[in-house]
């Protein structure tokens, strides 16, 4: 199915002029599955491991600022974005095939489709989630009901695969996908998303990637009347796809990706993006500050969600307390924008022309835009305003803190961390905002490498139970990686061609040599892969014993 991609003058029209803001109905989230990779890399190995990589020495507080982590997750040499996926995708399927109630679900809304979205794969192809399926369905021919096993199988063989996309935002261009498949279905139709991510890059492939790696998986369930969340589109939907100039997929360089252009073009797109959802909303007397009571990012680092909200909170102030703004801007001074540019999204655009007029190179563009001094002073103010008392406590009231709990677990794992931020916010709100009949009001922002910009307002309504029960978060033991020494293998084996240090070894001896023998329980490993890329996978059970998994297709 194509991406949706709504141009803003047409998004008004496409909007019903009317739209029910309580409801137990609508399409979402039914469960999530989150799994993550068991070794753990603190702050100061990293920082001591890429040093010995590069031979510069690295700021480990430039690690705790930027991510806003002490700790990320990293796969094994035995764990991949396949075997992350499989155990994601096989928790939520064996749940579902042991619950009474989704089991009934599942059979009044039998799976039409199926994505899957990773910023780690090298092409668009299916392969990784056509391996994750097939483990996933050998697993619940010993674990389920024959007659269960054999309708999920059916199920997963006729299910409709949606296009794999790719970055960060392709888990909301793939549930965008999604939503629409199970909404074409009319009652009658669900659909899982799957993401998987290592984010792990060759260096020509984004600089100093090392800061930024860390590795997660998700399933999800996206059903009519969903248990836990729902995503409620109608006319709360907001699309911006334009790529860069001289972007290029997979990896590629790109003049405003992993340089230090990067945070100013995210700032920048987050606004054009609200922009646009504000300007197509206004046309029925609606506004996405408007009941406003949460703010979720997609991006892990900590400074980016509070910029974001940093920006709502000026436009918040601006509509809805011009009064106290114009204090505000007394005590910071006055929004440094030129005469005739309404935006920050506006200021970067104009940068940006200018830049295409006068024939600045692809590979300049970042610096270019990073040494415009209207560009500069904008963001000095923006971090005054940041600091300001009332956008503090802003920033507390939207649960900004709340949404970003899950991301000490995982690190930045770009395609899971919208799911992440989700997942947090769920688990943390305060139960009295989650109940059923009174719906939450969440902006979430999804930012993605080629500058995909999408702003969606979700509605949360799970109650406490729901949380716990809908919610799965594998309780994946916690090996920390003590020697600098090993991040550099490890780092090396993961970031160049799999194949060539696959060939001929026991991968999961080798992990657990690298784990002091220790194995991981309850998870799934690639054992041995050959050159043509077919792989052995194993399972550890609980005991620690390690089992080879009969593959049925």
């Amino acid at each position: 199915m194509a991406t949706i991609v709504v141009e803003s003058q047409k998004l008004a029209e496409q909007m019903p002029k009317e739209r029910p803001v309580k409801q137990v109905g609508g399409i979402g989230i039914d469960r999530i599955e989150i799994v993550y990779p068991s070794v753990v890399i603190t702050a100061d190995v990293l920082a001591k491991g890429i040093e010995k990589i590069t031979g510069k020495k690295y700021d480990v507080e430039k690690i705790r600022r930027g991510i806003g982590v002490e700790e990320i997750r990293w796969p094994s040499y035995s764990e991949s974005n396949i075997t992350m996926a499989a155990e994601a995708l096989y928790n939520l399927l064996y749940k579902i095939a042991t619950n009474e109630e989704d089991w009934d679900k599942l059979k009044r809304q039998p799976l039409k489709a199926i994505g899957f979205h990773t910023e780690s794969g090298t092409d668009w192809s299916s392969t990784d989630l056509t391996m994750a399926i097939c483990l996933a369905q050998s697993l619940l021919a010993t674990s389920t009901p024959e007659d269960r096993y054999n309708k999920i199988r059916d199920m997963l063989e006729g299910a409709m695969p949606v296009p794999v996309t790719f970055a960060c935002a392709g888990g909301g261009i793939s549930i965008n996908d999604l939503v629409l498949q199970v909404k074409n279905a009319n009652g009658r139709g669900s659909a899982i998303l799957v993401g998987a991510d290592t984010s792990v890059y060759e260096e020509s492939r984004a600089e100093d990637a090392q800061v930024t790696e860390g590795s997660a998986a998700h399933a999800s369930w996206i059903t009519s009347s969903p248990s836990l969340v729902r995503v409620h589109r109608e006319g709360l939907v907001g699309v911006d796809h334009q790529p860069e100039d001289g972007f290029r997929k997979f990896g590629k360089p790109t003049p405003t990706t992993h340089k230090r252009g990067s945070q100013i073009m995210f700032h920048a797109g987050t606004t054009n993006a609200r922009r646009r959802l504000e300007t197509a909303l206004n046309a029925y007397g609606e506004s996405i500050y408007d009941g406003l009571e949460a703010i979720v990012s997609h991006t892990p680092h900590k400074g980016e969600p509070e910029l974001l909200a940093t920006q709502v909170f000026k436009d918040y102030y601006k509509l809805k307390k011009p009064d106290r703004w114009a204090k505000i801007e007394e005590e910071i001074g006055k929004e440094p924008l030129p005469e005739g540019i309404s935006d920050f999204g506006e200021l970067v655009k104009a940068r940006r022309d200018k830049a295409s007029q006068i024939g600045v190179k692809p590979s300049k563009l970042s610096d270019y835009v990073s040494e415009c001094e209207e560009i500069i002073a904008y963001q000095e103010w923006l971090r005054k305003l940041k600091s300001h008392p009332e956008c503090i406590e802003f920033r507390k009231e939207k649960h900004v803190p709340e949404s970003l709990v899950k991301h000490s677990v995982s690190g930045n794992s770009y395609s899971v961390a919208w799911i992440n931020s989700l997942t947090s916010l769920i688990l943390n709100m305060p139960d009295e905002r989650l109940d059923m009949d009174d719906a939450a009001k969440i902006l979430l922002n999804k930012f993605g490498s080629s500058s995909v910009s999408l702003v969606t307002v979700l509605y949360v309504v799970a109650t406490a139970d729901d949380k716990r029960e809908r919610i799965g978060i594998k309780d994946t033991p916690r090996y920390v990686m003590a020697d600098p020494d090993d991040y550099g293998p490890l780092h090396a084996f993961l970031s160049t061609e799999a194949d060539e240090r696959m060939v001929g070894r026991d991968l999961v001896a080798l992990n657990q040599a690298m784990l002091k023998g220790q194995p991981v329980p309850n998870s799934i490993h690639i054992k041995t892969a050959d050159d043509r890329g077919n792989m052995e996978f194993v399972r550890v059970d609980e005991n620690g014993k390690v089992e080879d998994i009969q593959l049925r297709y």
